[in-house]
């Protein structure tokens, strides 16, 4: 196999471990943080803490964040920790603040009078969350959460400053080896394909709500 070719493959395998595994904390996290300041289910305390999470993430680099997690944490620990393993939780814990925030706006979107129904049937607060306003939340918030997995997707680009071989960082390298710009252009067309595939993988996601919501 062509050696450059290699390289390529390898960065972009990284940059999508990077971009699923912060994927997953972040919509994990997020929706439980999401869930739990929203104005039916949190406690005073619970949404100020969560708030004062997301007004810090929101108001952050990412690159400071990564920064932050590869340098200055270890040492505050007195622990090691790898860069990949850095960059993962500061791409995932970034993403924590954003999908909470869609979370809960999906779930404050949903009228009152939702939640006032299930508890006249019967329904506790944990049912009424998980049968009836969960539902219609999810419908809700997609197009958001899909952006968000998109944006995730592209943030990755900014691991290789800390020594993570992905995608961008294999392309910076190729170029200053060869002196040939237009690997930057692979780079960017891997990218688009990789955020192309999520789109329509995102479309027929959405026409599927859509249709079972027309049932």
């Amino acid at each position: 196999m062509n050696p450059m070719l290699s390289l390529f493959i390898s960065g972009t395998l990284t940059t999508l471990w990077v971009a699923f595994v912060g994927l997953c904390i972040g919509m994990t996290l997020g929706c439980i943080a999401g869930i739990m300041s929203s104005r039916r289910i949190t406690s005073p305390f619970i949404a100020r803490a969560i708030q004062a999470y997301v007004f810090v993430m929101q108001g952050t680099p990412l690159y400071v964040q990564l920064l932050l997690m590869c340098f200055a944490l270890p040492q505050i620990l007195n622990a090691q920790i790898s860069p990949l393993t850095a960059g993962i939780i500061t791409i995932g814990m970034n993403s924590v603040a954003y999908v909470a925030q869609i979370v809960r706006g999906g779930i404050n979107s949903i009228p009152a009078g939702q939640w006032e129904a299930a508890y006249v049937l019967g329904y506790s607060q944990r049912a009424t969350l998980w049968y009836i306003i969960l539902p219609q939340m999810v419908r809700t918030v997609l197009p958001s959460l899909i952006n968000e997995t998109i944006s995730l997707v592209k943030e990755t680009s900014i691991m290789g400053a800390v020594g993570i071989v992905e995608l961008t960082k294999v392309a910076k390298d190729t170029v200053s080896r060869t002196l040939e710009p237009q690997w930057f252009l692979i780079a960017a067309g891997i990218y688009l394909a990789i955020t192309g595939l999520l789109g329509i993988a995102a479309h027929a996601l959405e026409r599927k709500f859509d249709y079972d919501k027309g049932l």
